[in-house]
């Protein structure tokens, strides 16, 4: 069959009990919601998920879907995907241990797929399973594009079998963010809310508001107000949406109440809309240029990017950083303007063009410093980091991650998204990523260590990072004698297991 000349194919395979299984280690919810909410992140997949190289200009159409799952466990999954136009491929347990045949099912219709008439240009596989390895080096000599979702802590082998990585994040965040809609519709509510507004001299609480979108198909199957997380939010967005709104807090609660402007006196009105505006991309910049100014000196980005969530709150998250999806791109039009500059300099810095400069290469060493106590052990982490991808975190920042993590679930629980986002706003001031601290929870939990378990300390969750960190250099095809497993034991416990440095200097 011919190829279009706007599209290309793409044949999609989804392992569903590797997936479920590893995401409902690390939360519930999230593996909840991709079982459940198959159509939200398939039309991300579709629109929004970049395109291979090759077909730039081109829209993906995912015309082989596949989903292959233990009807025993997961046959209550079904139906989202029959109703997403998958062919769900039922693989029971043939042994007395549970194993299916979902791995050979899935290989086999993969191989039949590059015989297909139509000729898939790109192969998709959610699953993180390295056995799927060899199967993706074939479809790579055939000239196929390969993605993969490569959740939890997939081996190294697979990832590098694969063209693009999926990001799991993004993925999940789809879900949400398509309960949001567009601004179309928004635009609708906002016109329904200012017509019952008119009519009302005390503006809309919460309830009044529910009763106008109660009236919206897309509110009624949605969840969590639309996507914006909250009454307030939500109400808010809809203000921006026209300036016949204002949104005004409520003195008795703090929760915002929507009037129509014109009842409102214009004087009250400026003074209500300068006090509830929603955050703006200036005022970030402006405190951004304060920070470094302040400093006098060049700072780091990720220690800045923590700072600016924990100023502004979680609007900047929800927001996905007001519509820029990252802190750099919010911050791209004062790059443009020269407000403000980038340097890769000692692993990323923001400074002020004409006022600071930049650190050279050689004036700052990417951390070494935080290593001084631990130089001995600096190159086999650096080595080890580099081939497993572990965080190269000095000891003293994994101690203080650890102790974070600890407190952040005896104080709210412990569900991944929340978690990693409060966590990081508190730890980049330490200059820890987020990236960082995902990683760090994805390897306690893939360990089989459970977080809320009662009597958690920092040590205990270092032994279980150790552990994990261990069987990634094993799968690196690392050599792992004992002083290799004493070097990550102290690298990531530090003073906890020193005494294998003492007994080195006997």
């Amino acid at each position: 069959m011919a190829a279009s000349s706007t599209t290309f194919s793409t044949a999609l395979f989804v392992d569903f009990d590797n997936i479920f299984i590893t995401l409902k280690g690390e939360d519930l919810n999230r593996a909840t919601n991709f079982a459940e909410r198959v159509s939200n992140w398939l039309q991300w997949l579709e629109s929004e998920m970049p395109v291979p190289d090759g077909f730039s200009g081109k829209r993906r159409r995912i015309l082989l879907r596949k989903c292959y799952l233990n009807p025993r466990n997961f046959g209550n999954f079904r139906h989202h995907f029959v109703m997403s136009a998958f062919e769900v491929i039922d693989c029971p347990p043939l042994t007395t241990r549970g194993k299916t045949s979902a791995d050979i099912h899935l290989v086999m219709d993969m191989m039949d797929a590059l015989e297909h008439p139509t000729r898939f240009d790109e192969f998709i596989v959610f699953s993180a399973d390295a056995d799927f390895t060899p199967v993706l080096l074939r479809l790579r000599a055939h000239n196929r594009r390969i993605a993969v979702l490569p959740v939890g802590m997939p081996s190294l082998a697979y990832k590098a079998a694969a063209d693009t990585l999926i990001d799991t994040e993004e993925l999940l965040q789809s879900i949400d963010d398509a309960d949001s809609n567009s601004e179309a519709l928004l635009g609708d509510i906002a016109e329904a809310v200012e017509k019952e507004a008119l009519q009302l001299d005390g503006g809309l609480s919460h309830a009044s508001l529910l009763a106008v979108l109660k009236n919206f198909y897309e509110f009624r199957r949605s969840e969590n107000w639309l996507g914006f997380g909250s009454g307030d939010a939500l109400a808010a967005a809809i203000c921006d949406q026209s300036t016949s709104l204002t949104a005004v807090k409520d003195a008795t609660d703090g929760s915002l109440i929507i009037y129509a402007t014109a009842v409102l006196d214009a004087e009250l009105t400026d003074a209500l809309r300068a006090e509830s505006k929603s955050i703006k991309r200036a005022t970030v910049v402006e405190f951004v240029v304060e920070q470094l100014s302040a400093a006098n000196t060049p700072l780091n980005m990720a220690m800045l990017a923590g700072l600016v969530q924990k100023t502004f709150g979680q609007e900047i998250i929800r927001s996905k950083w007001l519509g820029h999806r990252n802190f750099k791109g919010l911050l791209a039009e004062a790059f443009d303007e020269g407000e403000l500059a980038f340097s890769p300099a000692a692993g990323g810095e923001l400074y002020i063009p004409g006022v600071q400069q930049p650190s050279r290469p050689d004036e700052k060493d990417g951390g070494k410093a935080e290593w001084k106590a631990y130089a001995d052990i600096y190159e086999t982490a650096a080595a080890i980091s580099s081939a497993t991808e572990v965080p190269l975190l000095s000891p003293a920042q994994y101690t203080h991650l650890f102790k974070e993590i600890v407190d952040e679930v005896a104080s709210n629980g412990f569900t991944f998204n929340t978690t990693v986002e409060n966590i990081w706003v508190r730890v980049s001031l330490k200059g820890i990523s987020r990236h960082a601290v995902a990683f760090a929870i994805r390897s306690i939990v893939h360990n089989g260590h459970d977080l809320t378990s009662h009597g958690q300390t920092a040590d205990s969750l270092a032994v279980a990072f150790v552990k994990n960190t261990e069987n990634l250099c094993l799968q690196a095809q690392l050599e792992m004698g004992a002083e290799e497993k004493a070097v990550i034991s102290i690298w990531v416990r530090g003073n906890a297991s020193d005494s294998w440095r003492e007994n080195q200097d006997r």
